[in-house]
């Protein structure tokens, strides 16, 4: 199915350090097909900066992943930058919905609107951590709530943000697949665990005999 729908327009890579965490990225859920279990399969820069496929007795679904990261460690992602609102606008009515269609989140979400039932997830995954206001948010929709000001925005806007006509509970389950993974060591810069992290799936998921030596591991960036 993935390989049927057109992707949407994707700018070019915004720096050479971005699009190594992209490779380290993909390369580890790339490894995890060693694993022999659910996922069979991964896409590099088609519709995502890359998708893992897994198989079930249904078939195939996809988890999207967005990978951004910040050469500040100590900064935290906050609602304006995920969702490209200005957060200091009191009257949500007045949030421009083509800013929140085009936001990091909401490139994720359509994904939930193109691929339907087949989405697994769509994960926002970077090397920093997020400010309170996006963990006050996420953990209201993970517990089905929806009462935070800004995923009720999501609800109101959704529908005119993917042109569709989804009742309120159709467009909460869309929702409840984001999923963030924050504070990953092996995209953060300068960090030299990704090798040892690498070496260690091969030993641990390899189908062959294998032997610890103390050979170069790399990839090529």
């Amino acid at each position: 199915m993935l390989e049927t729908k057109l992707p949407r327009e994707q700018a070019g890579r915004d720096s050479f350090s971005r699009y190594r965490a992209q490779v380290r990225s993909a390369a580890v859920a790339a490894l995890s097909i060693l694993e022999g279990k659910e996922v069979d399969r991964v896409y590099c820069d088609l519709h995502d900066d890359f998708v893992i496929r897994k198989k079930d007795v249904n078939g195939h679904s996809y988890l999207f992943y967005q990978v951004k990261t910040h050469g500040k460690q100590n900064y935290n992602w906050t609602i304006g930058d995920l969702l490209n609102l200005n957060t200091r606008i009191k009257d949500q009515s007045k949030h421009s919905t083509d800013r929140l269609k085009n936001s990091f989140l909401g490139k994720l979400l359509l994904h939930t609107v193109v691929f339907d039932e087949s989405c697994n997830c769509v994960v926002f995954q970077t090397n920093i951590n997020n400010h309170d206001d996006v963990e006050e948010m996420l953990v209201d929709i993970s517990s089905g709530q929806f009462n935070n000001k800004y995923a009720k925005l999501l609800i109101d806007r959704f529908n005119e943000c993917f042109d569709k006509r989804y009742s309120d509970t159709e467009i909460k389950g869309r929702l409840s697949k984001l999923s963030y993974e924050t504070d990953i060591q092996y995209l953060k810069e300068n960090d030299d665990s990704f090798e040892a992290y690498a070496r260690e799936m091969v030993f641990k998921y390899s189908e062959i005999d294998i032997q610890r030596v103390n050979l170069p591991f790399s990839v090529a960036p």
